[in-house]
């Protein structure tokens, strides 16, 4: 659904007469105020915002007040999937150590942008390839622990805590790569783990 105009007597009978179109969530501006004949008319034009623009302005805003340049590439999918990438120098502040202010960061930007829709969005930042380089690690962890439960006969293994953001990787690439197997998360924060299963 594109930009559309809605007219009233008043920005708040324009804005109401929006809201009933476009439900909670719209952005808007004033294209048109003018009193006639019949009193006074208020035109606006209002759109649905879409997550991936958001999502790139609230980045580039946080990279420009940190005073960092930045070059942010959005893809946005199907069922609100965003992935983002981040690339520039002197970023590794946004990682931390372990990826750990990554994860705090892309659960704050997550957070936002869900108050701004109605549907969830699932939110994916790498920053600097960190998280590729780090997906390539954690499949070799996993050849490896699975390898081991072969070896002993095991029907599941448990994982060392980890990360929000590597523990969506691990459910990833054992579903893409180890059908037999399966996985789930237990535990609290921060020492929230993955239990990797034999299906069946």
């Amino acid at each position: 659904m594109g930009d559309m105009i809605f007219t009233g007597a008043s920005v708040d009978e324009a804005v109401a007469s929006a809201k009933s179109v476009l439900g909670e969530h719209f952005e808007y501006e004033i294209v048109e105020e003018k009193k006639g004949l019949l009193g006074k008319v208020v035109k606006i034009r209002a759109w649905r915002p879409v997550p991936s623009v958001i999502v790139k302005k609230l980045l580039e805003d946080i990279m420009k007040a940190a005073g960092k340049e930045a070059t942010i590439y959005v893809d946005e999918y199907d069922e609100g999937e965003i992935h983002v990438r981040i690339d520039g120098e002197d970023l590794a502040g946004f990682i931390g150590k372990h990826g750990k202010f990554l994860d705090t960061f892309e659960h704050f930007i997550d957070q936002v942008i869900r108050l701004r829709f109605d549907k969830p969005v699932r939110l994916d930042i790498d920053i600097m390839g960190y998280k590729a380089r780090r997906a390539e690690k954690l499949l070799s962890m996993i050849e490896k622990k699975i390898q081991y439960m072969e070896s002993r006969r095991l029907r599941s293994i448990k994982l060392n805590p980890m990360p929000r953001w590597e523990r969506k990787i691990v459910h990833k690439l054992v579903q893409e790569h180890f059908p037999s197997y399966t996985t789930r998360s237990f535990g609290e924060e921060p020492n929230r783990r993955i239990e990797i299963k034999r299906v069946g």
